[in-house]
Order: structure tokens, then sequence, then C-alpha cells
């Protein structure tokens, strides 16, 4: 009986030894698969930094199907781009030609040009110069936005349209466009057990899952851990922005028109395959790839956006003053708009002689100097003339006289008061700006 009893407790002490080696092995086990996700996350973002300091030569051709307002939005658009990167200063200008659906508002085929400048200066974040030009070019405008990093990396985004997911880029989250931080959010990062083949390549398969939606990643470690694969899936209850994807449409006024349909968003898919990896200067760079933007709709429609971006030139050691990066040519009297500040309508600014100076609309001045005898009363001239005209009105009742002549004093002091104010408004308002503008580039 003892003996049985012995070695009862004998098998227990087996099993909670081998319970707790199970255990540890797990937190082992754990502890080293999220260590292993970490590292190849570090690899990926390794494979993006020899964008750090580099000029490329894209071109994008995108088409769009689907239930969109083709009124607003072309079937078909072509972008030929050349960015220029100096971390963290960024030069992109993209030129792109677009075919609109026949019978629509779009149909006519249409050029646009838009230049992207943000330099260490610190004076300015974004400098963009567009303007349509189909036989000539019409006056341009350049629009500036004060220095601000989320509104540098949007700057940047916008211009590069599809290229943005190959530079690590993900739109959706509203403090980042960086992907890799963006699946760090919630410590949910996940690294597969077994590597997947992507066209003939295995891979390691990253994936998150967050507040923010599901991405996933095919990193190729034999291609310097450089995407084969990128998957983004956005449901209706995850953030996008600063709201759920899937929250009710804004109620528009009728006079907008709005580029997809106007129902609840149950889905955003954003896809990267096909992709095309060759050595440049003994690096490994992603030279294209197909990118595809689907979004579903609770009433059953759905877009589809498809990008072909092939990169036709990289130069990983360029010589930027060569190639005139990081400067913007801007012709004197161009149109200066700050969307960050408000506008007056008797003061503009403009572009000369290569900095920012408020011009006055002189016709808005005339326009108030003309209104400015309106605010005078009326009066019937005398034949016999004014000065007479008051000498007898002193002789005949010296009160009224005396107040005569005080309510025409009070009717010139406050016309002079009006033109004086005029002026100082428009003088205040044109030394306010020029002082922002010169603090801005001090600091």
């Amino acid at each position: 009986m003892a003996r049985k009893v012995k070695l009862a407790e004998m098998r227990c002490t087996v099993l909670r030894c081998a319970f707790f080696v199970i255990a540890a092995l797990s937190v082992f086990t754990d502890s080293a698969h999220a260590q292993g996700a970490q590292d190849v996350l570090a690899g990926y973002v390794n494979s993006l930094s020899v964008f750090k300091r580099a000029s490329i030569k894209s071109e994008i051709e995108t088409t769009f199907t689907g239930a969109w307002n083709y009124d607003i939005v072309v079937e078909r658009e072509v972008i030929y781009g050349d960015l220029h990167w100096d971390s963290p200063r960024f030069d992109i200008h993209t030129s792109m030609v677009s075919f609109g659906r026949e019978g629509t508002s779009r149909g006519a085929e249409e050029h646009r040009e838009r230049r992207s400048t943000f330099s260490e200066r610190g004076a300015f974040a974004n400098q963009s110069l567009t303007f349509d030009a189909v036989d000539a070019k019409p006056p341009m405008w350049l629009i500036i936005n004060p220095l601000d990093d989320h509104q540098v990396w949007l700057a940047a985004i916008q211009p590069l349209q599809a290229e943005q997911y190959l530079h690590g880029f993900a739109e959706g989250h509203p403090n980042t466009f960086h992907l890799e931080e963006i699946m760090q959010e919630g410590s949910n990062l996940q690294l597969r057990d077994e590597m997947e083949p992507v066209d003939g390549h295995k891979c390691y398969v990253l994936e998150s899952k967050n507040e923010y939606g599901e991405k996933t990643l095919w990193l190729d470690p034999e291609d310097g851990f450089n995407p084969r694969r990128i998957v983004l899936r956005t449901r209706a209850e995850n953030i996008y922005g600063l709201t759920p994807l899937g929250a009710p449409p804004e109620p528009l006024d009728s006079r907008w028109l709005v580029r997809e349909p106007r129902s609840q968003i149950v889905e955003n898919v954003l896809t990267v395959d096909s992709v095309e990896i060759e050595e440049v200067d003994g690096v490994p760079v992603i030279v294209g790839a197909q990118i595809v933007r689907e979004r579903f709709f609770e009433n059953g429609l759905s877009t589809t956006m498809r990008s072909i971006v092939k990169r036709t030139h990289i130069d990983l050691n360029p010589d930027f003053e060569a190639v005139g990066a990081f400067k913007m040519e801007v012709p004197d009297g161009t149109p200066v708009f700050y969307p960050s500040e408000p506008s007056s309508s008797a003061i503009r600014l403009e572009w000369r002689d290569g900095k920012v100076v408020p011009t006055v609309d002189t016709a808005a001045i005339d326009a108030i100097e003309r209104e400015i005898p309106n605010l005078a009363p009326e009066s019937t001239p005398s034949p016999r003339g004014e000065d007479q005209q008051m000498k007898d009105r002193t002789l005949s009742d010296p009160a009224t006289a005396v107040g005569d002549q005080e309510q025409a004093s009070r009717m010139g002091y406050l016309a002079v008061a009006i033109c004086v104010l005029i002026g100082a408004l428009i003088l205040g308002t044109a030394g306010s700006l020029v002082l922002k503008r010169r603090q801005r580039a001090k600091g």
C-alpha cells in the first residue's frame, strides 16, 4: 500500500515538473516568437532606409472601375513622377495626363502638374505649385502650409498616389502614415509559424490586428526583406482617420459632387502584389508592382482603383544640385495661399523676388473710397455761398450757427477717422502677415 502511495506521489511530481517545463517552454517560445516578429519588422524598415537619400523616376498608370461618379472621376490616368529624398527633405514633381469617360464632364484629355517641396530651412513645410495645362499653361498658384510633421508627410503622400505603399506609407491612422508604426499599435504584432511562397519566393509572414484593421506583409529575406505582397484590410468597425470606417456618410449640400456611393463602407482592402525586385548598386529594391484598392459599400456597390507602378530610374547616390532638386522656381506675381490662415479680400499675397509679400487690392480700396462721400449728410449749396450763409445765420440766430459748425466739424472728423481706420486696418494686416513670415523663417 505504501509503495502505491509513493508511486502516486512520484507520478504527481513528474506531472507537475512536466507542466512547469511545458509552461516555461511556451513562455520562451512566445517570447522568442515576439522577438522574431520584431526582428523581421526591423528587416522591413531597413529595406526602406535605402530611399532616405535617393532620386526615383516613376510611371504610374491607374484605372478606375465600379460605381464611381465619372462626372468627377476619370477612367484612366498616367502619372510621371520625379521623386527626390534627402531625409527629412523631399521634392516631388508629378505630371499627370487623365482620360475621362466619353459623354461625361471629364471626357476630355487633361494635363496637370504639381510640385511639393519640403526643406530643412524650417520656413515652410510644403510648397505646392499646381497648374492645369492643355495648349498653354494658365496662371499658377502657390500653396504654403505651416511646419507640422503630420502635414509634411501628408504633403509627401498626396503627389505619390499609389507609390506611397512602396515607400512604407499607409492611410487610415490619425497620427502617422508609417506602416511599421501602425502595425505595432496595441502590441499585436505576430509572425506566422511557417514561411509561405509568393511568386516562387519563400517569405516570412508578418501580421497585426488592432483598431486600425488587419495588416499583413509577406517579406522576402533573400531580397533584403522587401515585401512580395502587402494586404491592408480595414473593416467597418475599424478606425479610419478619426472615425470608424463604416460611419454613416455626413450630409452634404446638394451642390456637392461626390466621387463614390453615398453609403456606409463595409470594407476597404488594399493589395500590393506582382512585385518586381532588382539590385541597384548592389542593393535589392522594388522596381515595379501592382497596387489595387477595393472598397465595398453597404448598398452592394463597390469601387476599384488598379495601379501599375514602374520605377524607370533609381539613383541611390544622386547629385541633387545637378538635377535642381529642392529649388522651386516660382514666377513673380504668383498668388500665394496659406490654408491655415484667414484671408482678406483687400490684402492678398503673392510671390515676388523669392519671397512672399502682401499686396493691396486696389479695386477694393477704390470701392471703399467711393463710399466715403456717402457717409456725409447731403446739403444744398446756396447761391450766395456757404460763408455768407453762415454769417447770416450767425446774425439771426447765434446758437443755431454754433450748432451747425459743430455738426460740420463732427462729420469731417468722422470721415477722417474712417479713412484712418481703413488705412490702419490694411497696414496692420499687411504688417502682421510680414511679421509672421519673418518669425517662421527665423524659426
